[in-house]
């Protein structure tokens, strides 16, 4: 079980929006949320609400177990990505592979534009290392283990058990 309360996840849920857009976003009355900020549990229909009108997982705002987004699978992204930034599907996947397991192992997340920033950047560590050549998946996490892990500490994203 996670130490955050409901109220905690509820409140990193709606971020810098007020309670009254939240409320709008998951079709839920706003003063349900006071109730809910307040300590108040809701009910599983509330729960999936929620998990709609945000995208984050039902079981980490139900629990705080797991991570609170999922990333998009590499399948759904990569085609966009390459097709903006010219990126290598192999990194790609691999890099989402390596962050989704940092997120799986912490009660912190990234948020989406740190998630892509850093998905640019650390493609072009790939890059620089592989000089866009197939590497395997050995060699990928080797890399990637070193390398974002370092930056996960360092940006303070994740609370990770590697030295």
């Amino acid at each position: 079980m996670s130490a955050q309360s409901f109220p905690d996840r509820l409140k990193i849920l709606i971020g810098d929006m007020n309670r009254s857009e939240f409320a709008r976003k998951c079709d839920i009355p706003e003063s349900s949320i006071r109730k809910y900020l307040g300590g108040s549990q809701p009910r599983m229909d509330v729960l999936v609400q929620i998990a709609e009108g945000t995208g984050a997982s039902i079981e980490w705002i139900a629990s705080g177990r797991g991570a609170p987004y999922k990333p998009p699978s590499a399948q759904e992204i990569t085609p966009n990505v390459r097709q903006n930034l010219d990126m290598k599907e192999q990194y790609v996947q691999a890099i989402f592979r390596r962050m989704y397991e940092l997120q799986e192992q912490s009660d912190a997340h990234i948020n989406a534009d740190s998630f892509y920033y850093s998905l640019v950047m650390i493609h072009q560590v790939l890059l620089d290392k592989f000089g866009g050549a197939d590497a395997t998946d050995e060699q990928l996490e080797a890399v990637l283990t070193d390398y974002v892990d370092k930056l996960a500490k360092q940006a303070g994203w994740f609370k990770t058990n590697r030295k």
